[in-house]
């Protein structure tokens, strides 16, 4: 019986499915330990959710890059030689 099947073989799978169900596995327990964990006063409650917004939000980096990336492709419209025109019918 040949070892490949298809697009990989059974040693990859397995390794897959381990390493997914351990990854699911702790991102289970980080869940629950995050919603155990309650603020006790309204100070820790805005620090909380500061935090859980901060998380979940863009790195300042990443704005940073997706602007750089929108300018180039700003100035390269303006610069372009063959302007689409969507006025006109075909």
């Amino acid at each position: 019986m040949s070892k490949n099947q298809g697009e990989g073989d059974i040693k990859s799978a397995k390794r897959y499915n381990e390493h997914t169900r351990a990854d699911v596995s702790k991102m289970k327990k980080t869940a629950v330990t995050d919603a155990a964990r309650k603020p006790e006063t309204p100070e820790e409650a805005v620090a909380f959710n500061a935090g859980v917004a901060k998380a979940k939000a863009k790195a300042g980096t990443q704005e940073q890059r997706d602007a750089n990336v929108f300018r180039k492709l700003e100035e390269l419209d303006k610069n372009s030689s063959d302007p689409v025109d969507d006025t006109q019918d075909a």
